[in-house]
């Protein structure tokens, strides 16, 4: 089972799941986020220090402050709210592994240029019965689906009748 956990790249109706070695690059990401961003607090804050002779312009002081927030404390919320749902929906994958069969399944890219959102359209046979399943709109935070390049694609699912959810595998390689 933990080779099937390894395997799995996406939840249909949550996104993308960071498991294995990409969950390390998440947790790696954050915390060189976090050390360029105290070390950034620590060199604005000996700048302002540095100059109490001579008063820096407010307007310099702004600059920093606003330069800080876009370089580190955005991209620092970002990444902790990820592993926050990220570690959510891995707790869900791990109910939803639990009544799972291993299926194969057409993969099928819809688009919306309207509204430019990308979708897949997964059918699959379970128990007999022809299965089709929607995703739910993909965006680039969440991480939907950009390994479907091809309009068409056969491939590896779990599919949990119990929850009604159907996990996405990666190829073997």
């Amino acid at each position: 089972m933990e080779k099937i956990n390894n395997r799995i790249q996406s939840s249909l109706s949550h996104g993308k799941v960071f498991i294995g070695k990409s969950k390390v690059i998440l947790n790696i990401l954050l915390v060189v986020f976090s050390f360029f961003g105290v070390l950034s607090l620590c060199a604005i804050i000996m700048f302002l220090a540095q100059n109490e002779v001579k008063p820096v312009p407010l307007e310099y002081v702004y600059i920093a402050i606003v330069g800080y927030i876009l370089l580190f404390v955005l991209p620092i919320s970002v990444v902790i709210w990820r592993i926050i749902f990220n570690n959510r929906l891995v707790k869900k994958i791990e109910e939803w592994l639990k009544d799972s069969e291993l299926l194969s399944a057409k993969a099928r890219r819809l688009t919306n240029s309207r509204y430019s959102s990308k979708q897949i359209e997964l059918k699959f046979y379970y128990n007999g019965k022809k299965q089709k399943r929607i995703s739910t709109a993909g965006n680039p935070i969440i991480g939907y689906y950009k390994f479907f390049s091809e309009s068409e694609k056969k491939l590896d699912i779990l599919y949990s009748a119990k929850y009604d959810e159907v996990l996405i595998l990666k190829e073997e390689s």
